[in-house]
């Protein structure tokens, strides 16, 4: 039986219609309930202080115990926090370290981390517990450095990226900045740098002396302004900088600054513009020979801190002890030519090639063997 005219044109209308359909099938975008969470996902893990226990009656919540909850912590961040004594820390931005030094600031860490889900109960860990536990228990350092050592200290967590392949140019450059009155000096100079990124023991480091030349070719000056404070301010920079102190800050002083957070991470201490024309200290010479360095740690009690320091002193015209004169490397500088960019040019020159440089004292210290 042959279809009328009016059927064809409506067996087509349907099959564009179905075809329509099929394409807006085949296009569409499923929208989310109005109750779900477009943020959830389940490639986000949980760290929960309880499990869901089902039972006959009906499903309840039970407290995990707090060795479950720090192996889910772990297996979530992959081993951090860590800690140096009772501080906690983590990786942060641009390698430095970020401390946890409080339950709130852990759980807002870990908030960028994971969902974090966590209830009250009789049987369920607290926050501040689960946090206590970690100062106790966390994977345990002596301390934290940014720059490397060659070799590397024992129980140290190094924080800082690798290091270039170099030959040795960059750190003859960053030398041919100063001017030291001899080739000895110059040579003293790169000792200078290397010793602050010496892997040797705590203790071990010698106190180095900055002075000008004995007969100044200025009379009027007396080695005044060759470059001693500036030769050591800019030079800490590949180091992470430098705490100054002065002949009138008594040791108690010294050593809570030391044992400061921000002082952690370095490793220059000065003694700037001393005057007196004998100098002898006791008491840093003990120190500078200690392996520990102890005592008063701001809003944390007693503190500690491997001695990985550089001492540098400088002064005009100084008689040293004899104790001192046995520990101290005695660099001369002779009076520059002015430059008045002097300053910001190897600053700049630190800065962008201070992983060069630092790469080149790795040379110093462990040459490839060949």
């Amino acid at each position: 039986m042959t279809a009328g005219p009016g059927e064809t044109i409506m067996a087509s209308s349907i099959a564009k219609g179905q075809d329509f359909v099929q394409h807006i099938i085949a296009n569409a975008i499923v929208v989310q309930p109005a109750d779900s969470d477009p943020g959830a996902s389940d490639d986000v893990p949980v760290l929960a202080n309880y499990e869901t226990v089902r039972t006959s009656d009906k499903p309840h919540r039970r407290g995990l115990l707090v060795d479950e909850i720090r192996t889910d912590l772990y297996e979530i961040t992959g081993g951090w926090p860590k800690r140096v004594g009772e501080q906690l820390f983590a990786e942060g931005p641009n390698h430095q370290p970020q401390y946890l030094d409080s339950a709130t600031r852990l759980f807002g860490w870990l908030d960028e981390r994971c969902h974090v889900d966590w209830t009250k109960g009789s049987d369920c860990v607290t926050q501040e517990r689960f946090f206590e536990n970690l100062q106790m228990t966390a994977e345990a350092y002596d301390a934290v450095e940014t720059t490397p050592h060659f070799p590397p200290l024992p129980s140290t967590y190094y924080m800082h990226p690798p290091l270039p392949v170099t030959n040795g140019n960059y750190l003859d450059q960053l030398v041919s900045f100063f001017a030291p009155l001899t080739h000895l000096d110059r040579e003293l100079i790169r000792s200078l740098i290397v010793t602050m990124c010496w892997g040797g023991p705590p203790g071990a480091r010698p106190i180095y002396l900055i002075t000008g030349p004995d007969h100044d070719p200025d009379p009027n000056k007396k080695g005044r302004g060759v470059g001693k404070s500036a030769l050591v301010a800019v030079l800490s920079e590949l180091v992470g900088g430098l705490m100054t102190f002065s002949h009138r800050d008594n040791m108690e002083t010294i050593k809570t600054r030391l044992l400061s957070r921000r002082a952690l991470p370095l490793r220059v201490a000065l003694l700037d513009n001393l005057k007196t024309l004998r100098f002898s200290w006791d008491a840093l010479e003990a120190l500078v020979t200690s392996p520990i360095i102890s005592g008063r740690q701001l809003y944390e009690g007693e503190g500690r801190r491997p001695n990985t320091l550089v001492w540098v002193v400088t002064l005009n015209g100084a008689t040293l002890s004899k104790d001192m004169a046995q520990r101290a490397i005695i660099i001369k500088l002779k009076r520059p030519e002015y430059k008045p960019l002097w300053r910001q040019e190897v600053a700049s020159f630190i800065r962008e090639h201070r992983w060069e440089i630092l790469s080149d004292i790795r040379l110093c210290i462990s040459p490839p063997i060949s």
